[in-house]
């Protein structure tokens, strides 16, 4: 099944953009992927065409060939922008391979493990009743059992410290009374902190709520101060979703800096490397959550992996109900064939390979616009994260 060409499509929601790869055989068959929206967005979208003219000519099912040609070829370390690439280049392949079988992708990977896929509704931050008032809703009108929460906003850079802790606590608090006991909730400080002490004070702040995980409770960069910050904490740690590779996995589970491993398969290196970072995990008996912000083709692999995968626990779940619904239905509609959320869990996808397809025509009617991470300001006008 020898490739015939690799074809690049960035399409824009007016917020992100998307990249989609297409990789199509001599016989005329399609394999779907998507690559991360690293940024700058078109970066990805220009190695994924310059990794691609190595594959013309070559089997498509020798996928692990493949990786290693595109992730050698780079010969240096790759970066957000080259991992990207190589991930929409693999996702591609792995639907191409369940095509060729006439199998989803999950019964490629040894069968379905679990017979549905758990995930979490995002809460962003805002008045602590109107984030108590949308998990409620969610949980009774649209069965969710597990949240997570933003409870730092960008305009809490401005503010004392102590005033900050005191706003994340009673969001915390807030969401947590009106789930009850019954659900989880992650607790998701986006990286917005580069101090272990005070990630730690604002830990022991939303203590009393029992988080299920705290993420990012620190900038990652170094595995070496995320463990300290960890060490620091009563509560499960979670993080990697800017990390990519079995290598950066292995020297964070080393340093014993998370408790839940977050890698996003867009990024980390598609699903031939996500199922080893799956593997050195399960050996150190930790678990996987996975990154999926994107929707559309992202959480559909992402269901698969999970689907097939034992020390998987639960993924992201894109914004398709619920009072963001509406932004995010045109970056969903990119994509036919998406996941089915019922009571909480994904439903196994269904159909030969991720069980989607490209709509081009609406791709084309959207193109690339340029789009840039706000960078807040603290209250002396340095720059805080977002």
């Amino acid at each position: 099944m020898r490739i015939r060409s690799v074809e690049v499509r960035t399409a824009s929601d007016s917020h992100h953009n998307a990249t989609y790869v297409t990789i199509t055989t001599e016989s005329g068959l399609v394999g779907l992927g998507e690559a991360y929206a690293a940024g700058p967005d078109l970066a990805v979208a220009e190695t994924v065409r310059y990794l691609g003219e190595w594959l013309v000519g070559e089997d498509a099912t020798r996928r692990e060939r493949l990786w290693h040609l595109c992730y050698r070829g780079l010969r240096f370390p790759a970066g957000a922008v080259g991992w990207a690439a190589i991930s929409g280049i693999d996702l591609a392949l792995w639907d191409l391979a369940g095509k060729l079988a006439d199998q989803p992708v999950y019964q490629l990977l040894g069968g379905p493990y679990r017979d549905r896929v758990w995930v979490y509704f995002d809460v962003v931050t805002g008045d602590p009743s109107d984030m108590a008032e949308e998990a409620k809703a969610m949980a009774g009108d649209h069965g969710f059992t597990a949240f997570k929460l933003f409870p730092y906003s960008p305009d809490d850079d401005r503010l004392p410290w102590q005033e900050a802790i005191r706003l994340v606590s009673e969001r915390v608090e807030a969401v947590r009374a009106a789930v009850g006991d019954a659900a989880e909730i992650g607790v998701d400080f986006h990286a917005k902190l580069e101090e272990p002490v005070k990630a730690a004070e604002m830990a022991r702040a939303i203590e009393p709520y029992r988080p299920m995980f705290i993420e990012e409770p620190i900038r990652p960069g170094s595995h070496t101060v995320m463990a300290e910050a960890r060490r620091a904490m009563n509560l499960p740690v979670a993080t990697g979703e800017s990390l990519y590779g079995k290598h950066e996995f292995q020297a964070l589970i080393e340093a014993q800096g998370a408790d839940l491993l977050q890698p996003d398969i867009l990024l980390c290196g598609g699903m031939t490397e996500i199922r080893k970072i799956a593997a050195l995990a399960e050996a150190h008996m930790l678990s996987l959550a996975p990154h999926n912000p994107f929707g559309g083709l992202s959480s559909v692999a992402t269901a698969h992996f999970g689907a097939a995968t034992p020390n998987f626990l639960i993924m992201e779940s894109p914004q398709t109900v619920g009072p963001r619904a509406e932004a995010a239905a045109l970056r969903e509609s990119f994509t036919s064939g998406g996941i089915e959320i019922e009571d909480g869990y994904v439903k196994l996808p269904q159909g030969p390979g991720w069980g989607v397809t490209l709509n081009e025509a609406l791709v084309a009617q959207h193109p690339y616009q340029a789009w840039r991470r706000p960078v807040p300001d603290k209250a002396d006008g340095g720059f805080g994260y977002y």
